[in-house]
């Protein structure tokens, strides 16, 4: 998403633990944006596994927020490494950054069941950004995740490490533009059948079927007339 001329760029991560959130916030903030990691906040805490009391989430949290409109307020650009399970925490932060002119961008990371549950597994607590989540916990945060939808904002999605930024063109109607495709300006559209929203679940399955029938050789749909191999 394009950067509003004297404002921060804000990306909410957006998946489930284990999902890939931290990697993709971490090449953010190699490029210079600042990290905010809710998990980072637990581990100063000394809280290295288990359940984490509310009384210190609401703590991190209020910090976190503070931190947040103090980065804004000095134009930083800032990527948010929360899960942001839900419609209703992103609108709640979405709420606070509209009242300083900042539209923040959701890159949901639409990670497949097993792998989130594999990954999960494999955790050591070695480091803040490898903390632990019992597998009966992290399958509940698997199950009652709510997929962001363009609706509510900005949004790319990313399937198989692929990204597409997904825009409503009309009521139904969605442009889904590749923006890892190897030589770029590809994409395709979609429509419900009654113009209806498409739910988060949907879009990540056109993504899917778009990329099964994508020829890994050219990159392009078999028998597009943009495909590179005629």
């Amino acid at each position: 998403m394009p950067q509003v001329d004297g404002t921060s760029r804000v990306v909410f991560m957006c998946g489930p633990s284990g999902a890939g959130k931290t990697t993709y916030a971490r090449r953010l903030e190699a490029e210079g944006m600042v990290r905010l990691s809710f998990d980072a906040g637990i581990w100063a805490r000394g809280i290295t596994g288990g359940e984490v009391p509310d009384t210190v989430r609401e703590e991190i949290r209020a910090q976190l927020r503070t931190e947040l409109l103090r980065l804004v307020s000095a134009r930083r650009d800032v990527v948010l490494d929360f899960s942001f399970w839900s419609r209703a925490m992103r609108e709640e932060w979405r709420a606070l950054l509209a009242e300083h002119g900042v539209v923040p961008e959701t890159v949901y990371l639409a990670t497949d069941r097993g792998t989130v549950l594999a990954r999960v597994a494999r955790r050591r607590a070695d480091h803040a950004d490898d903390f632990p989540v019992d597998l009966d916990t992290a399958a509940s945060y698997v199950d009652r995740f709510e997929p962001p939808v363009p609706e509510e904002g900005p949004l790319v999605l990313v399937v198989d490490g692929e990204e597409f930024r997904v825009t409503r063109r009309s009521a139904g109607v969605y442009d889904y533009d590749w923006l890892t495709h190897r030589h770029g300006g590809y994409g395709f559209g979609s429509a419900t059948n009654d113009r209806s929203a498409e739910s988060g679940e949907g879009h990540v399955a056109a993504v899917r079927d778009f990329l099964a029938a994508v020829d890994p050789r050219t990159g392009f749909m078999r028998d597009d007339p943009d495909d590179e191999g005629g």
